[in-house]
């Protein structure tokens, strides 16, 4: 089972909010279900699958924060922000969604995850929040079995304000349905505002899973996100370890891409082996990059190397679209001495046959080390 992050003390009605994981998908593609099947308060016309499901918590979990709550050890809603639109302009406007099961509606377990979401998103930089909310078309008779007002009506209790209606842009049961665009600020937009700051990057302020990892033992000898980040970006070789065959560890020597951008660490291979079948059984995974080491003349003795590695924790994503993995080659194989003519040469004596693949990150680290 994946590991679970760290819950904060249970609230009202004994009700934790956790940071999701994978292994929730499952849970909260069983809540999402009947809003899908039963309501317009989605317009998603078919529910997606626990694997359909996972793949979105791991996405979300790339820049922002997905949240589950539970009672009892049961998971009875689920909230997170996602990007409002692309570009990089609007990094620090989210796009909120919840979902709470149907017995545990109006018993504070949205107020719990919104709460908590808020306080995850103000931390990355983000200033306003903002939620798509299905609303009746104009004109529309009421008392629609499909519609009931509690979203809109929930929002403006959590200090959401409507800014804006479509009025007829979704069909579903036959019907036409609006939406209303409501928004919530939690920060000041001041000239030089603080920068977004994507969770799954080191020092992501909405880094909740970190709480699943032991601290580093020598503190002193820690990284700073800037050490981390040099490593990363030069580092020609790492070791991945996953879960292999009969669940003993597997290690390979792969050539890293790392997008700074998104934190992801991408990876080039063949479509099929040992290291193929071990991520597709489980998507954990390891990747460990050390640098060239120095020699430190103040550190004895003469031969031991001063050195920096990073360890980062995650789970693996593999990369469908072929034009986007193309192109992640191309990225990977400028890291070598090749020009253009050479690079293109590789990948199309190659692509066909390689797999792009992902490892986004949960968890990273970093030390110096002197070997002596």
């Amino acid at each position: 089972m994946e590991p679970r992050s760290a819950s904060p003390a249970s609230g009202a009605g004994g009700v934790s909010v956790r940071t999701a994981v994978p292994d929730d998908a499952a849970a909260c593609a069983a809540i999402y279900a009947p809003y899908v099947r039963e309501t317009a308060v989605t317009f998603e016309l078919e529910p997606p699958d626990a694997a359909e499901m996972r793949r979105r918590i791991g996405k979300v979990l790339l820049r922002h924060p997905w949240l589950v709550a539970e009672r009892g050890g049961e998971t009875v809603g689920f909230a997170y922000a996602s990007p409002f639109r692309a570009r990089p302009a609007y990094d620090r406007t989210a796009e909120t969604t919840i979902y709470v099961r149907g017995g545990a509606r109006g018993t504070g377990v949205g107020r719990r995850l919104y709460g908590e979401l808020e306080r995850l998103c103000a931390a990355q930089g983000i200033l306003d929040l903002e939620a798509c909310v299905a609303v009746p078309a104009p004109g529309a008779a009421p008392g629609d079995p499909h519609l009931p007002d509690a979203s809109p009506a929930f929002h403006r209790r959590m200090g959401y304000a409507e800014v804006g209606r479509f009025a007829r842009c979704g069909r579903k049961f036959g019907r036409w349905y609006g939406v209303a665009w409501m928004e919530k600020t939690i920060g000041p937009h001041d000239p030089d505002p603080p920068p977004f700051v994507p969770r799954a990057q080191p020092g992501g302020a909405a880094d909740a899973p970190a709480a699943d990892f032991r601290p580093m033992r020598r503190a002193g000898q820690a990284l700073s996100e800037d050490d981390i980040r040099d490593v990363l970006r030069t580092a020609r070789r790492g070791v991945l370890a996953v879960t292999g065959d009969g669940g003993r560890p597997y290690c390979v020597t792969l050539n890293p891409f790392y997008d700074e951008e998104t934190g992801r660490l991408y990876f080039h291979g063949a479509k099929a082996g040992h290291k193929i079948d071990a991520l597709r059984r489980d998507p954990r995974a390891c990747f460990t990059a050390i640098d060239g080491g120095v020699h430190d003349p103040s550190r004895p003795p003469a031969w031991a190397l001063t050195f920096r590695s990073v360890v980062v924790h995650g789970h693996v994503e593999f990369v469908d679209d072929r034009e986007e993995a193309l192109s992640i080659c191309r990225k990977l194989c400028r890291r070598f001495p090749m020009d253009e003519e050479a690079i293109e040469k590789e990948i199309r004596a190659a692509g066909a046959a390689v797999l792009v693949f992902a490892l986004v990150p949960d968890h990273v680290s970093g030390k110096r080390v002197h070997e002596a």
